[in-house]
């Protein structure tokens, strides 16, 4: 066994460390970066060599295993719930506000006070149900409410109208994510069947995913060969 075998186990060793610090540079430089998993190098020892007539067994160094993602499953797939939880609850508050807004409740400007005017006018004229000025009062009063149920109708229709809209563009967000979601699938088993780590481009699909988790309630099932099953609906 000769200096050659011992400059390979050195050269070994030195190219598990550079890449190593190339995958920490790529950690620190992606601190910042949406969706960005941290990775790490899985290092292994070589298969060892039969040394001369005795028969000892000596190593031959390091390898690279795998570059990894270092991520818990579990808690990405409570995150993804939580995340569709919350974008449910936003949708019913704005939707809520804007109810409320309409209906102008409580204060002044809203059915109640017209209610109110409404029946204060209709006790004056039972006071003296001969005066003119009263019974026109009445009819004022009615005419405010009608005006104002006509003016709630009116913007309840155009809250419906936007409703819709939206759900439109909720509809065509979450087909285009679905593709997404496919494409990248196709790509990750493409690059594993092949051995080679497909980190980046499982990032990817997690952002989609939870994207999709914030419109829809989904679930996340992940087969063995890398690509993910989307079950919509729980």
């Amino acid at each position: 066994m000769g200096y050659g075998f011992g400059f390979g186990t050195a050269l070994r060793g030195l190219n598990a460390a550079r890449l190593s610090m190339e995958i920490i540079g790529q950690n620190v430089a992606n601190a910042n970066t949406p969706g960005y998993t941290r990775q790490r190098v899985l290092l292994g020892s070589t298969l060892p060599t039969k040394e001369g007539a005795r028969g000892f067994f000596i190593g031959t160094g390091v390898q690279v295993e795998t570059v990894s993602r270092i991520l818990d499953e579990r808690l990405d797939a409570r995150l993804r719930t939580q995340q569709g939880l919350t974008g449910s609850a936003e949708i019913d508050y704005r939707r809520m506000a804007e109810i409320e807004g309409i209906l102008g409740e409580p204060g002044e400007g809203g059915l109640s006070g017209l209610f109110n005017e409404y029946f204060d006018s209709i006790s004056k004229l039972r006071t003296d149900a001969g005066q003119r000025a009263l019974r026109g009062g009445v009819v004022q009063a009615a005419q405010e409410l009608t005006s104002g149920f006509n003016l709630l109708a009116t913007r309840f229709s155009t809250l419906s109208s936007d409703g819709k809209l939206e759900i439109e563009g909720h509809i065509r967000e979450v087909n285009t994510l679905a593709e997404q979601i496919a494409d990248l699938n196709r790509e990750i088993v493409t690059l594993e069947v092949g051995q080679h780590p497909a980190n980046d481009l499982r990032d990817r699909r997690e952002t989609a995913i939870r994207s999709l988790s914030a419109l829809l309630d989904t679930q996340a099932i992940e087969k063995g060969n890398g690509s993910v099953d989307i079950l919509a609906g729980g």
